[in-house]
């Protein structure tokens, strides 16, 4: 998936040099958190810690979008392509750029779409400035469902979703029992973990369901209930 082409050679150094660190350092944070929930504390992200933590979360956010919002590689590869000529075109280049060939379309779209999602988020970093850390847990019985998408975006009262509406809020599932939390908040207006009706927990997984490639849970007849089997 996060395959690149290096001089039309395939190449895993994005995966292994990037998003495995990447993912190191995602684990060895869940744990701690669930470390300090589990001793009866709340954690806290400050300063510099905060700015690094968001940007960590708007990478995650990009390496898994809505999967009915993903171009196909084979899309991305030919609108590369539809570039390349009108550069030769402009610039008096003579002959074709790579031939259309299927296969080599959707690895370069593979490879554009692997570098994007590692590329540095600046307008979504400067976007997510304003937003507060919150933390929330599910009542009673209920619990979260884990999707392949990580991070989700939620906005109440009928806002756009966009991130510069104040209603928008960014949730991340990291266990069944506990979800971390982005929004446009003053904090006194959301306190630092809410519980969250059953409602509101249901209609989250039901987001999750319909945006991810896979999700999965604990409970299997949670999952059958959201997918109405």
């Amino acid at each position: 998936m996060n395959t690149t082409l290096e001089n039309d050679t395939p190449s895993d150094k994005l995966e292994k040099g990037f998003w495995w660190a990447l993912d190191q350092d995602v684990s060895e944070l869940l744990a701690e958190i669930d470390q300090i929930f589990a001793s009866g504390k709340i954690p806290t992200i400050e300063g510099e810690a905060l700015d690094q933590f968001k940007l960590m979360f708007a990478t995650i956010a990009r390496r898994s979008p809505d999967a009915s919002a993903l171009p196909s590689p084979v899309d991305i590869g030919l609108k590369y392509q539809q570039k390349l000529k009108s550069y030769f075109q402009a610039h008096g280049i003579h002959g074709q750029p790579k031939h259309e060939d299927p296969v080599w379309l959707r690895q370069n779209g593979r490879s554009i779409l692997a570098k994007a999602k590692a590329s540095s988020p600046k307008m979504v970093i400067g976007a997510l400035r304003e937003y507060v850390v919150r933390w929330a847990v599910p009542e009673g019985k209920s619990s979260f469902i884990l999707g392949s998408k990580s991070v989700y975006r939620a906005h109440g009262g009928g806002g756009s979703g966009h991130l510069d509406d104040p209603k928008t809020q960014l949730y991340w599932p990291i266990s069944p029992k506990l979800a971390l939390v982005l929004l446009r908040a003053p904090s006194t207006q959301f306190p630092m973990v809410s519980s969250l009706p059953t409602h509101q927990v249901r209609a989250w997984n039901q987001n999750i369901c319909k945006t991810s490639y896979s999700c999965g849970s604990h409970s299997q007849a949670l999952l059958r209930s959201l997918l109405n089997r």
